[in-house]
């Protein structure tokens, strides 16, 4: 062990340099601050993309493929947030499709000309 202040060798239980007369530390260090990974930030579009995709379904769909694309690129959380709006948005537009598909069939079926009429008509004279 050396001094700080004359760099002169101390031994191992010197409480002062010989040399110069300046106090050795005996308390022992404060251990170095453990190093914490910075919280990841959570991805706004996410969020974002799993509102709209109840509003309007095309959009949040398409704004949650985005954002979890995103996600996965920057490494954000929010990645959970994305796959819920893909299925929800995924799921929205089938059954719209499913329900505009019914009534363009149902419009077909009831007004068609195709049909006998209810009331036959009557013949001229």
């Amino acid at each position: 062990m050396y001094c700080q202040k004359c760099g002169a060798q101390l031994d191992a239980d010197a409480q002062f340099c010989k040399s110069c007369g300046t106090a050795i530390r005996t308390t022992p260090q404060p251990y170095a601050p453990v190093y914490q990974q910075p919280a990841k930030q959570t991805n706004n579009l996410a969020l974002f993309g799993l509102i709209l995709s109840f509003v309007m379904p095309i959009g949040g769909l398409v704004v949650s493929i985005i954002a979890r694309k995103q996600c996965i690129e920057r490494g954000e959380d929010g990645e959970k947030l994305a796959k819920a709006g893909i299925v929800a948005g995924a799921i929205y537009c089938a059954l719209l499709a499913v329900m505009i598909i019914a009534l363009v069939v149902l419009q077909l079926v009831l007004f068609t000309k195709t049909r006998a009429p209810i009331v036959p008509a009557l013949p001229y004279y």
